[in-house]
């Protein structure tokens, strides 16, 4: 890998179907180990809405980055994170892993998506200030954003 990079990368999109398919396959490409840290919070917290709804936000918070720091533990690993996710845990995901924004037009996301939450333009800008790298994608082909990643990088 090029010498910049971590040996962590942590994928954003805000896209979530795309970028977990997307990462999966960039690390399966590499033979790397793959964590999406939405399913290992949930499964650390087992019925992570009823933690939220009993404990509270700020509980529920300090779990999530506890996960989240056991995972940027893990060597030689693809992680892939919402932007939620990413958010409440920039600060840990920027001291240990290599952060690759997927960026996809707004009008390209998946119907899956719920827009009217969806502040494109804030998290958009976000994103794009604060990556190691961005990688501009023209549509939701997994193919096409795998060459375009490697491109970005540097052909790793």
């Amino acid at each position: 890998m090029k010498e910049n990079i971590k040996d962590k990368i942590l994928f954003v999109c805000l896209d979530e179907k795309f970028g977990e398919e997307a990462s999966r396959t960039f690390a399966d490409s590499l033979t790397l180990h793959f964590a999406n840290c939405k399913e290992l919070i949930e499964y650390d917290l087992f019925n992570s809405g009823e933690v939220l709804s009993q404990c509270g936000e700020d509980y529920y918070l300090m779990r999530e980055k506890k996960v989240i720091k056991s995972t940027c533990g893990y060597e030689n690993t693809v992680m892939f994170a919402n932007y939620d996710i990413y958010y409440h845990n920039r600060e840990v995901f920027s001291k240990y892993s290599t952060k690759v924004y997927l960026k996809i037009a707004k009008k390209a996301l998946s119907k899956q998506e719920t827009l009217n939450k969806l502040d494109f333009e804030t998290r958009n800008a976000e994103l794009e200030k604060n990556s190691d790298f961005v990688v501009s994608l023209k549509n939701l082909s997994v193919k096409g954003a795998i060459k375009e990643i490697y491109k970005v990088l540097g052909g790793i």
